[in-house]
């Protein structure tokens, strides 16, 4: 007697085919270890698993950095879940023209964190974005940071503190500073109407008039 499959069990037929085929990805932490000839995003041995994130996965940067300081990220967009910096290493996550989009939107700097760091090019938030931002030191961004269209907010947690200072930063849900420190010293673009609810420091670094 042929077992028989109900409608439902055969609607997922596919999905199961496609688990076992590898074609579900789930999120992975993946970290730069720098273990590669040069400081390439796209040199896979400086990264823990030697091969490229996907884009689910969830990325830290630690303090292996033999490959060079310089995170040369410009060779195409980039995509990721998260972004964590956890270093005692001064280095810089370069995307130059290129884009780099945080689908949760969220970026954290640990404690152990210290030196400074900094983020030059393009973010975009994929949803509202938790930066949680801690150590001593500095993090820079110099990129500048859209919501591709949406409305998404950055809440700037945690007691370190965070530059803003790319150009034409455009991200509308606003900007709510609940501890440390958030400078201001780049622009909002002028289709930019988020509010900015302070509970921590904030601060303006402008020589010209904004």
């Amino acid at each position: 007697m042929k077992p028989k499959c109900s409608p439902f069990s055969l609607r997922l037929l596919p999905l199961y085919a496609a688990i076992f085929a590898g074609g579900f990805a789930p999120a992975a932490v993946i970290t730069w270890d720098g273990g590669g000839a040069n400081a390439s995003w796209a040199t896979v041995a400086n990264w823990s698993t030697n091969t490229l994130p996907a884009t689910a996965d969830d990325l830290v940067f630690g303090s292996a950095f033999t490959s060079g300081t310089t995170v040369d990220a410009s060779a195409a967009n980039i995509t990721a879940r998260s972004l964590t910096l956890d270093s005692a290493t001064a280095f810089t996550l370069a995307t130059a023209a290129r884009t780099l989009t945080l689908t949760t939107g969220n970026l954290t700097r640990t404690a152990a964190s210290s030196n400074n760091q900094i983020i030059s090019g393009r973010i975009t938030l994929g949803a509202n974005g938790i930066w949680d931002i801690n150590g001593s030191g500095t993090l820079t961004v110099s990129a500048v940071v859209n919501d591709g269209g949406s409305t998404f907010s950055i809440t700037k947690n945690g007691s370190g503190n965070l530059v803003l200072s790319g150009v034409g930063n455009g991200y509308d849900g606003g900007t709510i500073v609940n501890a440390g420190s958030l400078t201001f010293s780049g622009t909002l673009s002028s289709s930019s109407s988020g509010a900015i609810v302070n509970g921590g420091t904030l601060i303006f670094d402008y020589s010209t008039n904004n």
